[in-house]
């Protein structure tokens, strides 16, 4: 049995669609189909249901799945472990942009190409929803991306907590709107503050937007503004503000890892599997 054959049933299943899966693994539809048709003949059973369009997984297709990703995991470990030199490769990596995350994660990745020199690796720092149109596009190979809690999509990593911060000034007064800093852009901090607000009933205003969260940052410290933040990002001189001060509670968020691929090479796992070890140590740290 051929590892690429299990590649390409592994894909597949992932995407449901010949098309799409000869897209991501760059080669025709007729190839994904007759290899296919070849792990199907080795094994001795239908794997998919196909249709016109689409495909699915048969029961013993189903079954099949996990075996086919613990054989292609156990494969990539064990290169890993005993050919360093083997991974090979360009990578894209998405990560979030908060300052606070850049020294760790910078230096997982200078350590990761110290180890393989023949893997290139680029770093996108952005907002969540910048990084989801990158994954979709295979503009980056991973990417590190905060979501609501009540969404499961990609490998959960760990959880931010978010607090507000700014000064006494600029706290709720019955006859003026809280005076609010935001990142621009489609930012899940900004939809997570105006959620919580709105949902207390609370009037506010947008006083300043920044591309850059040290602007927002240096708004609030100057009293022009309060904002939401995580609370490993908070400087000594950024203070929480409590919720008894009449504010609402804010909801945790989700950190979770998402690959563009369904089949990601050994180089992008191994560079996965070090950034998360990584996030996962520094939240627990900033908890």
């Amino acid at each position: 049995m051929e590892i690429v054959l299990l590649k390409t049933f592994v894909s597949l299943a992932a995407t449901c669609n010949f098309s799409e899966t000869a897209k991501i693994l760059n080669m025709t539809q007729s190839t994904t189909s007759h290899q296919i048709a070849r792990l199907e003949e080795d094994l001795g059973q239908k794997l998919f249901i196909r249709t016109t369009r689409q495909c699915q997984l048969t029961k013993m297709g189903e079954i099949f799945l996990q075996d086919a990703k613990d054989i292609l995991k156990k494969v990539s470990d064990v290169e890993k472990k005993f050919k360093p030199e083997h991974l090979t490769g360009n990578i894209c990596v998405g990560i979030p942009d908060d300052i606070y995350l850049f020294r760790p994660m910078s230096q997982a990745i200078a350590e990761f190409t110290a180890t393989h020199p023949r893997v290139q690796v680029d770093v996108v720092a952005s907002l969540a929803e910048s990084l989801r149109g990158d994954l979709d596009s295979g503009t980056v190979d991973i990417a590190f991306l905060r979501q609501a809690s009540d969404i499961n999509s990609g490998i959960h990593i760990g959880s931010e907590r978010l607090v507000w911060s700014g000064a006494d000034n600029c706290l709720h007064s019955p006859d003026l709107p809280l005076r609010l800093a935001f990142i621009s852009g489609p930012c899940i901090y900004k939809r997570t503050a105006v959620n919580a607000l709105e949902s207390a009933g609370l009037h506010w205003r947008c006083v300043m937007t920044c591309t850059n969260p040290e602007g927002v940052k240096a708004a609030t410290k100057a009293g022009l503004a309060i904002s939401i933040f995580n609370q490993g990002d908070l400087g000594a001189d950024m203070p929480v503000i409590s919720e008894h001060r009449g504010l609402p509670a804010l909801p945790s968020l989700n950190i979770a890892l998402h690959y563009a691929s369904a089949t990601p090479s050994s180089a992008v796992t191994a560079l996965a599997e070090l950034l998360s070890s990584t996030l996962r140590l520094m939240l627990i740290e900033t908890r």
